[in-house]
């Protein structure tokens, strides 16, 4: 598993549950493009799971903020599912939200 070391001080919005890393907050560490890698503070200490982006100014999404969850086909069937249960008659949207929804990248739309 890769790992991105943080900057001093730029874990703040990790901790708030942001879910975006800019290229500018890491201090060391990659990845390959969409590959899930561990985020770390400074201090070494874990913050989240994350999806890395070589190429984009937002460097990392958040998968996770749960250090025990494997983000695996287990993690994406539960979260597709989680996030079809939250589109109840009361909330009739007909889209996931890739950064709302914790799934980087994935938009999905229904016809009515």
């Amino acid at each position: 598993m890769k790992t991105i070391k943080l900057r001093a001080g730029k874990e703040r919005s990790l901790l708030r549950r942001h879910p975006w890393i800019f290229e500018s907050a890491i201090e060391r560490g990659g990845g390959d493009s969409g590959e899930t890698v561990r985020v770390e503070g400074s201090d070494s200490q874990f913050l989240a799971w994350a999806a890395f982006s070589p190429n984009s100014k937002i460097r990392v999404r958040v998968w996770s903020f749960d250090e025990t969850q494997r983000i695996d086909a287990a993690f994406f069937s539960a979260t597709i599912a989680k996030t079809i249960q939250a589109r109840t008659p009361d909330h009739p949207t007909t889209m996931t939200f890739p950064e709302g929804d914790y799934l980087k990248g994935l938009v999905v739309m229904r016809k009515l």
